[in-house]
């Protein structure tokens, strides 16, 4: 509600540009009706917008903005540096000396990324066989005292890791390193930068059907399950844990989709001609 005021002030001086990483105000989470009101305004003084997603896009014509005044330009990939060679650095079909596969899950902890989806799909995994072991590493936004003591009660601390704090690139290049399946099992996402670091070495991806996940080029690289469904994501980690012949051609995938995606340069480039377009143009304001 502050914010708008200045952009207001600095939308008389030059053409003004958001680019947009999400369209549900807080991911869903229960807001104030104040917070909610500076969500909608945000969008008033802009005169052109960037969208990461055709799910962004869409939202944005929904709430009345024209399509010539968007230009849809992916997430540009985060690339992390590479793991220290005490992190391993095994290949998707390739076993630790215990013989467990590992599952990771990263990034900011919060309520619509579902990992008390993954948590619960791991606690029934643990009923029937012992090959595997989730890690969950970032910083939490949320309670995990009830995750956590489920885990406990079910007598399964082994099959699991948590970090709860935020990891540098270089840590988190060394955690990816050793995963040998990612999970994104996400409530809601328009879309993700923690996605488009995972690519990078080429480790199988489950995603849940939504958003940048349901959209190319991702969705023919990744597993996709439908949303806010346990059995179906214990049912995608169960066949990956059984075929490693599935995780090799999954890891493909995943390295496919790495060379597809957007590298910062071009974005940089892209949002210039932007910029220099809106500029000469000088369009009438209608505000």
């Amino acid at each position: 509600l502050i914010d708008r005021h200045f952009l207001a002030k600095l939308a008389k001086i030059a053409p003004m540009v958001l680019t947009v990483h999400n369209t549900v105000p807080f991911h869903g989470a229960s807001s104030s009706k104040l917070m909610l009101r500076g969500h909608e305004d945000i969008f008033t003084p802009f005169d052109h917008f960037i969208p990461h997603t055709e799910t962004i896009r869409r939202h944005l014509v929904g709430r009345g903005i024209e399509p010539e005044r968007m230009t849809r330009l992916p997430h540009p990939v985060i690339r992390l540096p590479q793991p220290r060679a005490a992190a391993g650095g095994k290949g998707s079909g390739e076993k630790e000396a215990s013989g467990r596969q590992h599952i990771l899950f990263f990034g900011n902890i919060k309520p619509y990324k579902g990992v008390d989806i993954l948590v619960h799909a791991g606690l029934d995994l643990a009923r029937t066989r012992e090959d595997f072991h989730i890690t969950i590493a970032g910083k939490p936004f949320m309670a995990l005292d009830g995750l956590h003591r489920e885990i406990e009660e079910a007598g399964a601390g082994a099959f699991f890791s948590v970090i709860p704090r935020y990891l540098s690139e270089q840590e988190l290049a060394d955690t990816i390193a050793r995963s040998d399946i990612i999970v994104f099992p996400y409530r809601e996402i328009d879309a993700s930068g923690a996605f488009s670091c995972a690519t990078q070495f080429g480790r199988p991806i489950i995603a849940t059907d939504i958003g940048a996940f349901s959209e190319e080029p991702v969705r023919e690289h990744v597993l996709r399950i439908p949303v806010e469904n346990t059995p179906a994501l214990r049912h995608a980690l169960a066949g990956l844990l059984d075929d490693a012949g599935e995780r090799e051609r999954l890891a493909g995938e995943s390295r496919r989709l790495h060379e597809k995606m957007y590298g910062w340069e071009r974005f940089a480039g892209d949002c210039l001609d932007i910029y220099r377009r809106l500029a000469s143009a000088a369009p009438h304001r209608n505000r």
